[in-house]
């Protein structure tokens, strides 16, 4: 697997259409040979991974970089920042949570899982995988599985959004 390092600097677009970025330099991008797969593991600063997809604007190939990157890396326009980048050979361009594979497995909706499309697919991943406690995780994960079920690939995030309210509200009660 090829990793490679490079500096660049935060940046922001001139119409503010996608905010914040850093530059991928072109040799970079090359040497990585991506084809269609433009999913990558970065590391920032030595210190913060990101699962990110590497996007293309107007000849720029560049990495979006949200508030809480420039906040954990204390970044601010201008500044200066060290990048490793390695293509993203994982299965669903994130990492799947253990509580998340264990309800898709009980509930037997792993195979409606991977009908659904790689965004869908690594969205539902960002929702158990954003919150940090474990106790948190499982009951998102659990209500995604129990969605999939329902609906099948038929994803209805509002509805999945009140039905993690619903488990999470049962697991509080649960716990008390």
């Amino acid at each position: 697997m090829t990793t490679l390092k490079f500096k660049s600097r935060l940046d922001l677009f001139p119409d503010n259409l996608y905010a914040f970025y850093v530059e991928v330099p072109k040799d970079v991008v090359s040497e990585l040979g991506l084809q269609e797969n433009k999913r990558v593991l970065t590391l920032y600063d030595g210190k913060i991974e990101k699962h990110q997809a590497l996007m293309l604007w107007k000849g720029i190939h560049y990495l979006m970089v949200n508030a809480e990157l420039r906040k954990s890396l204390s970044l601010l326009l201008g500044d200066p920042v060290q990048v490793e980048i390695t293509p993203d050979e994982s299965k669903y361009g994130m990492p799947m949570h253990a509580s998340l594979e264990t309800a898709l497995d009980q509930e037997g909706v792993m195979q409606v899982f991977e009908q659904l499309s790689p965004g869908k697919q690594r969205n539902l991943l960002f929702i158990v995988d954003k919150v940090k406690s474990v106790d948190a995780k499982i009951p998102k994960a659990l209500a995604i599985a129990a969605h999939l079920k329902e609906n099948g690939t038929n994803l209805d995030f509002k509805r999945l959004n009140e039905l993690i309210k619903e488990f999470n509200n049962n697991a509080k009660m649960t716990r008390r």
